[in-house]
């Protein structure tokens, strides 16, 4: 992310679809339709590197009345930018409803539409992607329970701290809203599975679209994010250039001497 610093001369406007925002009608916009809003800087590189996903969204939405995509260009609205705490840039932020969210993912047109998607209070079941994520829901809902239920700890930022300071824990950290975690329950629950009756260590699951304080502490960004914990400390991520599998799993617990 940029921080807040000097000042250049916007890019091209956006397409008509994303709604510059400013301060006059920022708070008219939050009254009549849940608004994913965009707080950029015109200079900020990685600004510049989300703007084809946002002008994608915004073309995806384009037939939600009750759906803004916004942007605010901090650098004329320094004021409301400061009031909304974006202090870096991009800051992308949901207001529905009264709630205030915030985006914690990376920036790929998926995980941005699946985010959106996900939290809008949308009424029409019958619109298009709105039923079938309900469905993806109850699926990773469904997932989740069969996952605690083989042992994992799904855990809040309040009972982190005790529930890691054991002799090693391997957290998932994910987003409900988010296509990869969902796609990575399976492999969780089998991996549960197959070490259930080891005690020498724990499956620990945090939600980041509920804790992104918690997440944003321990540097996670991408979805789902393991890390390993010992004593309560972090000591290794889990990397892999495929999607997560069991057996891999298996072997970064047995390289960091977890299993034999």
């Amino acid at each position: 992310l940029c921080a807040a610093t000097s000042l250049a001369t916007a890019p091209g406007a956006a397409t008509s679809y994303v709604v510059p925002l400013t301060s006059s009608s920022f708070t008219e916009a939050l009254g009549r339709a849940d608004t994913f809003v965009m707080f950029y800087a015109p200079w900020c590189k990685h600004s510049k590197d989300m703007r084809q996903a946002w002008t994608d969204l915004g073309t995806i939405f384009r037939d939600y009345t009750d759906v803004v995509i916004g942007s605010v260009d901090c650098t004329q609205e320094k004021e409301l930018c400061s009031k909304q705490g974006a202090s870096s840039f991009p800051t992308l932020k949901l207001y529905s409803e009264g709630d205030v969210l915030d985006y914690v993912g990376d920036r790929s047109l998926d995980s941005l539409r699946s985010f959106a998607v996900a939290h809008i209070h949308n009424k029409d079941e019958s619109r298009e992607g709105v039923r079938a994520q309900k469905e993806a829901d109850r699926v990773f809902a469904a997932n989740l329970a069969e996952a605690e239920k083989h042992g994992v700890l799904a855990v809040a930022e309040s009972l982190f701290e005790s529930t890691v300071f054991h002799d090693y824990s391997l957290v998932m950290f994910y987003a409900a809203w988010d296509l990869k975690s969902r796609a990575a329950m399976p492999t969780w629950i089998l991996t549960a599975t197959n070490f259930k009756e080891n005690k020498e260590f724990r499956l620990v699951s945090v939600d980041c679209a509920k804790d992104a304080t918690l997440c944003h502490r321990f540097g996670v960004s991408t979805f789902p994010t393991f890390v390993l914990f010992h004593d309560g400390k972090p000591i290794a991520n889990y990397e892999n250039d495929g999607p997560v599998s069991a057996p891999s799993l298996a072997r970064f617990l047995k390289t960091r001497g977890v299993l034999p």
